[in-house]
């Protein structure tokens, strides 16, 4: 998270002194950040969220709660969404955020994907520094947008499916499976998912590196990483179902995990699907 999204945004729109309080450390590795994104009734609709911040002369008052949010029992620091005033994306404001700060409770959520890895955050009457406000009041929609960009495409999924699917493939090839020409099909299709996924990943990297501004080609990509960690966790699944049982494959059992939640995470697929219609394919609303 820290150099995938939050180190960008904090380059592109921190304050001076922000970037000196944080990016060394990003930089350095000795910091857990965590979002606080999603509410219980604000999940892929972002502006409808009701965590608030009220200024109080040099610091703000925050009350509300977040859900899902991930390593927020290990996290330093909280990239937080809250609501100042106005409706939808107007009043909306991101605050960097100690979450040593009195008032802060964070409780796991029992997960597939692994024990403590999300959890539901509260913040009761939590008092901030005025500092701590990244950008200006009602301003954050540009810089959501920025940051959401980057995360969508930032971890390198289609290596971990790619590694995964090598790895069940020498186990076939061990039981002496890999003979059968359906499972070298099937196999075939797998591998083509997870290299078409990191071309569209390598498109966006290079309009970054190219200063060119976020576009529907993230969500292209993050469609296709789903389709990529999707495609090697039912190859596995159909043709390895005893690694699964026996757990002698632990490589395997993760990458079917977080298979689970690659349509969830980091935005759902449906929304993906939805700015792809809209931008890139300027299909009209229905």
């Amino acid at each position: 998270m820290n150099v995938n999204w939050i180190g960008p945004t904090l380059m592109r729109f921190g304050s001076a002194e922000q970037q000196q309080r944080y990016l060394p450390e990003i930089g350095a590795g000795k910091a857990i950040w965590c979002q606080g994104f999603s509410e219980p009734s604000a999940g892929s609709d972002l502006f409808s969220l009701r965590t608030f911040a009220q200024r109080e002369g040099d610091q703000y008052i925050i009350n509300g709660s977040k859900i899902w949010t991930s390593y927020a029992a290990l996290a330093d620091h909280c990239f937080l969404l809250a609501r100042v005033g106005g409706k939808r994306r107007e009043g909306v404001c991101i605050f960097l955020i100690d979450m040593n700060t009195p008032g802060i409770s964070v409780r796991a959520i029992p997960s597939l994907i692994g024990e403590g890895d999300i959890h539901e955050v509260f913040f009761r009457d939590v008092a901030v520094p005025a500092g701590s406000l990244l950008g200006e009041e009602g301003a954050a929609a540009s810089i959501i947008k920025f940051a959401l960009g980057h995360e969508r495409v930032g971890i390198a999924r289609y290596e971990l499916a790619r590694r995964t699917l090598d790895a069940a493939v020498g186990r076939l090839k061990e039981q002496r499976s890999w003979r059968d020409s359906h499972i070298r099909f099937r196999a075939g299709q797998a591998l083509a998912a997870c290299e078409a996924a990191r071309l569209l990943v390598y498109n966006v990297a290079d309009m970054r590196a190219r200063g060119l501004p976020p576009s529907a080609d993230a969500s292209l990509a993050r469609v296709a990483v789903i389709g990529a960690d999707h495609a090697v966790a039912n190859f596995a699944l159909e043709f390895l179902p005893g690694a699964f049982l026996a757990g002698d494959l632990p490589q395997v059992l993760r990458h079917h995990e977080r298979a689970i939640v690659a349509g969830i995470a980091s935005g759902a697929a449906e929304v993906q699907l939805d700015i792809i219609a809209q931008s890139h394919l300027e299909l009209p609303r229905v």
